[in-house]
C-alpha cells in the first residue's frame, strides 16, 4: 500500500522510502550496535565465520522482520548511517553481507575513524580501509564526504576523488584539515586534481582548507546549484571564472577564502539566488554583484571602493561592517557614498545593519543621505550604542525611513558612554512603531538609563506590539541597576494590552551582534539531515585486531569488516 505524507509547513510530499529511514534509523543503528557486540563476544576472534554467527543473531524475531524489507529500502536506511557502522551490518547474515556495497551515501571522517590526534598507523589504515571500500561498492553515490588530513598521503586522496568520475555523485564534501600544520612541515595545502572540474552531475560542491586552480579547459559544472567555499585558496579572478561557468547555481557561500581581493560576480548571473561573502579579506578592493534574481545576501567585511550592485529582486540582506580601525581613516565622501549605496537596498524584507555600520552611519553628514522610502522593509536588525548621542539620532532617523516595519532587534553596545541623554522621552513616535511593530527583541540590555528609556518609548508607543524580548547578561541578574530599570519597565503604561514582555538571563549572550540571519524557510534542514544525531563510542569493549596481520585468505569483504571492528 504507498501512502503519502504531507508536510503542511512547507507543503512538500516525503516519500515512504525516506520516511521510514527516518523513523527507523535509531533502531537500526542500536540493533546493529548490540549484534556486533554479539558477534566479538560470542565467536573465538578470527577464526569462526559469518556463516556461523548467522543463526544465533536471527535468534532475535526483529532482525528477521527487519531483513524482510526489500533492498532499496534497506539500502536508505544504510546511507542514513556513518559508513563505519553500515560496513558493520554486514556480519549480520549472509543477506546483509554486501547490502552495504551499494549504500548511496559514503562518509569518510578522520574523526570517527582516528580519533583526536596525529596517529600515523590509524591514518594508513583509513586510508586502506576506503580503497577497500571504493573497490567493492557499486552503483552511484548520492553523497560523499571526505574529512582528512593529507600529509604524505594526496596521492591516495587523487586516487580517492577519481573514483567519483564514475559514480554520478550529486553531492560531496571535502574537508582536508589541519592543511596549516602541514603547510608547516613541508607538505603544502592540497591542490584538488582536475577531474574535481569534470563532475558533471554534482548538484552541491562544499569545499574546505585546499587551493583550487580553474583549468583553462574549464568547461563548467552544468548541474551545480550551491557551491560553499570555506578556507579555500582562490583568486578573485578564478573565482568569478568557476562561478560564470556554473550557469545554474542558485546559493553561492565564500568563507574566509585567502588570495581574494577583489570578488565579481558578474554575467548577469540570472539562477543566482543566495549570497553570503564572510570574512574573505581584511579589505576588498571591489564588490561587483550583478544577479538580477538574487534574494539573500551576506556580507561581512570591508570594501575600500563603492560596492556595485545590480540586485533589483533582493529580499533579505545582512551588511556587517568589521573594521573598527577604519572608522577615522575615511574622508567625508566615503561616509556618503556608502549611506547613498543603501539606495540599492530599498526594496528588501529584511535588512540587518551590524558590526560598526550604524558607527559609519554615525559619521557627519552621511544619515542625510540614506534613503526615506524602504516601503517593503517589515525586519531590521542594529547594533548600537544607545547611550552615544550620534547613534541615538541616527536610528531614531532610520526608522523614520521603514514605513511598514512589523519586527525590530537591536543589539546594544554600552562603549564609550556619555551623560545621561533621555533623547527618547523627547521623541515623536515614527509611523511605523506606532501602528505596524509586532515584534521587538532586545539583546544585550544592561540596564543603562537610557536602554530603559528606549525600551520604555516602545512600549508606550506601540499600539499593535505582540512581543518584546528583553535579553539580559546572566552575570548580572542580581545587579540593582538591572533589578531597578526591570521593576520600572513592569510598571510601564502599555499602548498594547497585548503584548507580553520576556527576560531572559543568558549566559551566551552575542556581544558584537555580527550576526543575525533572518530564517523563513521551512526547510532548513539538509536534504540528510533529519534531526538525527549518533556518535556511537564502545568505550566498554577494545576490539584490536591489525589490520595487516589478516589471513591472506580473507577476502576483501572479510578485510573491510575486520578493519572495522575496533
Amino acid at each position: 500500500m504507498m501512502i503519502d505524507f504531507i508536510v503542511d509547513t512547507d507543503k512538500r510530499i516525503i516519500d515512504l522510502e525516506l520516511l521510514i529511514s527516518a523513523h527507523l534509523l535509531g533502531f537500526v543503528y542500536r540493533f546493529v550496535s548490540d549484534c556486533m557486540l554479539q558477534y566479538m563476544e560470542g565467536t573465538s576472534g578470527k577464526t569462526d565465520s559469518l556463516e556461523s554467527t548467522e543463526g544465533r543473531i536471527l535468534e532475535d524475531e526483529s532482525l528477521d522482520r527487519f531483513s524482510s524489507l526489500p533492498d532499496n529500502i534497506l539500502n536508505s536506511i544504510l546511507s542514513y548511517l556513518p559508513t563505519k557502522e553500515a560496513v558493520r551490518t554486514s556480519v549480520l547474515s549472509n543477506r546483509w553481507k554486501y547490502m552495504w556495497t551499494g549504500i548511496l551515501v559514503l562518509d569518510f571522517d578522520e574523526n570517527c575513524f582516528c580519533g583526536k590526534g596525529e596517529n600515523s598507523r590509524k591514518r594508513e589504515k583509513m586510508v586502506g580501509i576506503v580503497n577497500r571500500v571504493l573497490k567493492l561498492h557499486f552503483g552511484h553515490v548520492e553523497r560523499f564526504k571526505l574529512v582528512f588530513y593529507p600529509g604524505k598521503f594526496k596521492s591516495h586522496i587523487s586516487r580517492c576523488l577519481q573514483f567519483l568520475q564514475t559514480s554520478g555523485v550529486q553531492e560531496l564534501d571535502l574537508d582536508f584539515r589541519g592543511e596549516s600544520q602541514e603547510a608547516y612541515a613541508g607538505y603544502g595545502w592540497y591542490e584538488l586534481p582536475s577531474c574535481i572540474y569534470d563532475l558533471g552531475s554534482l548538484l552541491v560542491l562544499n569545499l574546505k582548507n585546499c587551493t583550487m586552480g580553474v583549468p583553462l579547459e574549464f568547461k563548467g559544472l552544468k548541474s551545480l546549484k550551491t557551491l560553499c567555499l570555506s578556507d579555500v585558496y582562490i583568486s578573485g579572478e578564478q573565482l568569478s571564472i568557476l562561478v560564470s561557468k556554473c550557469e545554474v547555481l542558485q546559493n553561492l557561500t565564500v568563507h574566509c577564502c585567502k588570495d581574494i581581493e577583489n570578488i565579481k560576480i558578474l554575467g548577469p548571473h540570472t539562477q543566482l539566488q543566495s549570497l553570503k561573502i564572510d570574512g574573505c579579506c581584511v579589505t576588498l578592493g571591489e564588490l561587483e554583484i550583478d544577479a538580477p534574481n538574487l534574494l539573500s545576501f551576506d556580507f561581512t567585511g570591508w570594501v575600500s571602493g563603492s560596492p556595485m550592485l545590480n540586485v533589483p529582486r533582493l529580499l533579505k540582506a545582512t551588511i556587517t561592517q568589521s573594521s573598527k580601525n577604519s572608522l577615522d581613516g575615511q574622508n567625508e565622501k566615503w561616509y556618503l557614498e556608502m549611506a547613498m549605496n543603501l539606495s540599492k537596498l530599498v526594496h528588501v524584507e529584511s535588512l540587518s545593519l551590524l558590526g560598526f555600520f550604524v558607527k559609519f552611519l554615525a559619521k557627519g553628514e552621511a544619515i542625510d543621505q540614506v534613503p526615506t522610502n524602504f516601503l517593503n522593509l517589515k525586519k531590521l536588525a542594529l547594533k548600537v550604542n544607545m547611550t552615544k548621542v550620534s547613534e541615538v539620532t541616527t536610528i531614531a532617523r532610520f526608522l523614520g525611513c521603514c514605513h511598514h516595519l512589523e519586527e525590530i532587534v537591536f543589539w546594544l553596545d554600552q562603549h564609550h558612554p556619555e551623560l545621561t541623554w533621555q533623547f527618547w522621552d523627547a521623541q515623536v513616535p515614527p509611523y511605523c512603531v506606532v501602528d505596524y511593530l509586532k515584534t521587538v527583541v532586545i539583546k544585550n540590555f544592561s540596564g543603562l538609563e537610557d536602554e530603559e528609556a528606549f525600551v520604555r518609548f516602545l512600549l508606550m508607543c506601540a499600539k499593535e506590539l505582540k512581543k518584546i524580548t528583553v535579553s539580559c547578561y546572566e552575570s548580572m541578574r542580581t545587579e540593582r541597576r538591572m533589578q531597578t530599570a526591570l521593576e520600572k519597565l513592569a510598571k510601564v503604561e502599555r499602548a498594547s494590552q497585548n503584548v507580553e514582555m520576556v527576560i531572559d538571563f543568558d549566559s551566551n549572550q552575542d556581544l558584537n551582534g555580527d550576526k543575525y540571519l533572518y530564517d523563513d524557510s521551512t526547510d532548513g534542514l539538509s536534504e540528510y539531515d533529519y534531526g538525527y544525531d549518533y556518535d556511537y563510542d564502545d568505550d566498554d569493549h577494545d576490539y584490536d585486531y591489525d589490520a595487516f596481520e589478516i589471513e591472506d585468505y580473507f577476502s576483501d569483504q572479510d578485510m573491510i569488516l575486520n578493519l572495522f571492528l575496533h
